[in-house]
Parts: C-alpha cells; sequence; structure tokens
C-alpha cells in the first residue's frame, strides 16, 4: 500500500511540474496574433442597387448561388433587408457561409449552413430587418436566403 501511495504522489508531482511549465507558454501564445479579430462593424444590405433579389413572391436571396457571395469578416454584423417581404412574417432564415467568396465555381472549394457563432440570427420586431453577425475571428463569406408568409389572397 506505501508503494501505491508514493507512486500517487509522484504522479501528481509531475503533473503539477507540467501545468507549472505550461502557464508561461500559455501566457506567450495569445488567441489573436494582431488585428485580425476586430471588427469592421454594422453594414445594411438590400436597399442598394445589386444588393440582393426575389427568387420568388415569398423569398429573397442575397445572391445567386452560383455568384460571388458577400464579405462576412471577423465580428462583422449585416443588418439584412428583404426588400419585397415587407409586411410579412419572417419563417425561415438560411445562412450559408464558406472560406471561399465563390464556393460553387471554384474547385475543391465548399460551403455550410451557418450555425452558433459563425452566424448568428435575430428578426426585428416589425420583420423589416435581419441581423446576421459573424461572432468570431474567422473571415467568410456569406449568402442568405430569407423566406416570408405568403401575400394574402
Amino acid at each position: 500500500m506505501n508503494g501505491t501511495r508514493k507512486m500517487g504522489i509522484r504522479g501528481l508531482t509531475a503533473v503539477a511540474w507540467l501545468a507549472v511549465a505550461a502557464i508561461p507558454l500559455t501566457l506567450a501564445m495569445p488567441g489573436c496574433q494582431g488585428r485580425e479579430c476586430e471588427s469592421d462593424g454594422y453594414k445594411d444590405y438590400g436597399y442598394g442597387p445589386g444588393e440582393g433579389h426575389l427568387v420568388d413572391a415569398n423569398t429573397w436571396e442575397t445572391t445567386p448561388n452560383n455568384a460571388p457571395w458577400i464579405a462576412f469578416g471577423p465580428y462583422h454584423l449585416w443588418g439584412m433587408h428583404p426588400v419585397g417581404l415587407e409586411g410579412r412574417d419572417i419563417l425561415n432564415v438560411n445562412v450559408y457561409y464558406s472560406a471561399d467568396a465563390n464556393p460553387n465555381n471554384t474547385p475543391g472549394s465548399n460551403y455550410t449552413i451557418g450555425a452558433g457563432n459563425g452566424a448568428d440570427q435575430q428578426i426585428s420586431a416589425d420583420s423589416r430587418t435581419v441581423l446576421i453577425s459573424n461572432a468570431t475571428c474567422a473571415p467568410n463569406y456569406v449568402r442568405v436566403v430569407i423566406q416570408a408568409d405568403p401575400l394574402p389572397p
């Protein structure tokens, strides 16, 4: 029993020394090395020429799937204005993002459905603005598809 106790104390001592040795290494390597995590702020999208369009009477998209997507920098916040869907409740917001500006026309490129901090979304109370934020340090490109209730007959 005494040998087992010595072995346990030696193991704990080794772990303690490793933890103490790791502290200076951790402090010397911060997560952000420079200015790559700085936000370029908030921008509106949808009111300007060429900023989004209706796919059908109930669906709006920022860009076609096979066209260049819009830049989505670190800690960026987009205010998407789905022009043509005003006055209707938003049913669905799909956010797609990629490391490539044109993922469907670049061989070997890909995209994913946005989730979590990479594509946080909120809809304004009047359904006129959909806020999409990139709460990460990763620069990406984004395509947003918004669907609304059908127009009343």
